[in-house]
C-alpha cells in the first residue's frame, strides 16, 4: 500500500508535467510571444564542453523589480535574459553590452521574466543608455 502512495504522489505528477511540457506546440524556449523570446531553432549549439546553446547578442542591462529585484538584460531583439553570474561592474541600469552566454542548466521552475543564462564573455558598447545619477538599482 505504501508503494502505491509513493507512485501517486511522486510519479503521477511528474508524468502529468511531462505531458504538459511535451505536448506544447510552441518551440520557443519559453512563452508564446515569438517576439519576446528567442526561438531554440535560432540558437546555434556551439559550446562542446556543455552541449548547451550559446547566445551571442547585444542588449541593455536593466534592474527588474519583480520578486525582490534582480538584474536582467533586454536584448536588442527584445528577448529577456536573467544572468546567473553578472559581474558587479556591469550592474548599471542602461548599460549597453555585447555578450556571449549559454543557457543555464538550472532554469526557474516558474519562469517569470526571462531565460536564465550563464555569462561567458561580456563587454560594454559605446552606445550606453545609462540613467544619470545611478549605477545601482532604483
Amino acid at each position: 500500500m505504501r508503494q502505491i502512495n509513493i507512485a501517486i504522489y511522486l510519479v503521477f505528477p511528474a508524468l502529468i508535467l511531462g505531458l504538459i511540457l511535451g505536448c506544447s506546440n510552441n518551440n520557443s524556449i519559453m512563452g508564446s510571444d515569438p517576439n519576446s523570446m528567442q526561438n531554440l531553432a535560432d540558437v546555434p549549439i556551439s559550446n562542446p564542453r556543455t552541449n548547451l546553446p550559446t547566445i551571442k547578442t547585444t542588449g541593455t542591462v536593466e534592474y527588474i523589480s519583480l520578486e525582490g529585484g534582480f538584474w536582467g538584460i533586454v536584448a536588442d531583439d527584445n528577448a529577456h535574459y536573467e544572468p546567473t553570474n553578472l559581474s558587479p561592474k556591469f550592474m548599471q541600469k542602461g548599460l549597453h553590452v555585447q555578450f556571449t552566454a549559454t543557457i543555464s542548466k538550472v532554469q526557474h521552475l516558474t519562469p517569470m521574466w526571462g531565460i536564465d543564462i550563464d555569462i561567458i564573455n561580456m563587454s560594454t558598447l559605446p552606445t550606453n543608455r545609462i540613467t544619470p545619477g545611478g549605477t545601482n538599482h532604483p
